[in-house]
């Protein structure tokens, strides 16, 4: 019967035996796996006895046997990946305040020519000039003093510190309060000059009104008129007609007549301003803003002076 069942194989193997068809040899047993999640069931069999030359290789084929299911064991069960581990980086967003760039000096010198380039350039303002208003003094005629900076002057009473502010750098303005052409006299005899004068328009006589005209005042307006001609020499020598309030006692306003007469006739002169543009404080003798400025645009006018 066992040799029915087993045959002999030299190389360790067994085969069905042709009356028992049904029993797998020991090779099909060993290569056959089972399904996954199965765990393999042998079925026991009694082992037979080999000749000596089988006794010396069933060691070898039984550790065969279980190393090759050991094997396909551990490739079938055991599907799990291997995880290698990795580095974990956490981030985290902080709001900050932003922070102003500054250009470069090449980027801002760019920027400034694309401005330019765009727009046209504003014109620089003018610079602007005031006259200057001397102290008040009982000493008039040792206190005040004048020195000449600019080519084209304006000296006279205290209504030409009432002129506005003008952008004529040539132009220079000093008013005297009070002045009339005996203190005139005595500013022009100790003035000094540090350019060559052109012109020289004397404003005075308003405060003449109460003198005699032949005897005092016209002899006071021809000595200033004199020392102005010493102290210029290249310049021209300019008196304007004396502007009088109507409201002013009928003597002065007789007086102050006689002398624009003899102005006109005598001097060379600037015609006094139009009767509707002359308007004075309540004290009838000082002029207002707006007079001021018209007496101003009416000289410079006159006298062709103008901004270079």
């Amino acid at each position: 019967v066992r040799s029915e069942i087993l045959g002999e194989n030299t190389e360790g193997e067994l085969h069905l035996s042709p009356t028992n068809p049904f029993r797998a040899s020991p090779k099909e047993q060993r290569t056959k796996r089972p399904f996954q999640g199965q765990t393999p069931v042998h079925t026991p069999h009694t082992e037979p006895q080999h000749n000596k030359q089988n006794e010396k290789q069933t060691p070898t084929n039984t550790t065969k046997q279980y190393s090759h299911i050991g094997e396909d064991q551990a490739t079938e069960l055991d599907t799990t990946p291997v995880l290698s581990p990795q580095k974990i980086c956490v981030t985290a967003q902080v709001h900050r305040d932003p922070v102003e760039t500054q250009n470069s000096p090449l980027e801002l010198d760019r920027e400034l020519l694309e401005f330019l380039e765009g727009s046209p350039p504003s014109p620089p303002k003018p610079t602007t000039y005031k006259p200057k208003r001397h102290i008040n003094t009982d000493k008039k005629m040792t206190d005040w003093s004048l020195t000449v900076t600019k080519k084209w002057l304006f000296i006279g009473d205290s209504n030409l510190a009432r002129m506005p502010m003008h952008s004529i750098p040539d132009l220079q303005i000093d008013s005297y309060p009070g002045a009339n052409f005996r203190h005139a006299q005595g500013i022009l005899s100790n003035a000094t000059s540090e350019v060559t004068v052109e012109k020289v328009l004397l404003s005075f006589g308003l405060n003449a009104r109460a003198q005699k005209v032949k005897e005092t005042s016209i002899k006071q307006l021809q000595a200033a008129v004199r020392l102005a001609k010493n102290k210029f020499p290249y310049a021209e020598i300019w008196i304007p007609k004396i502007n009088y309030s109507s409201f002013l006692p009928t003597q002065e306003k007789l007086n102050l007549q006689l002398l624009n007469a003899y102005i006109f006739r005598n001097m060379p002169y600037i015609e006094s301003l139009e009767r509707d543009k002359f308007l004075t404080e309540v004290d009838h003798i000082h002029w207002t803003r707006t007079t001021a400025k018209s007496m101003f645009d009416h000289w410079v006018s006159h006298l062709n002076l103008k901004a270079p």
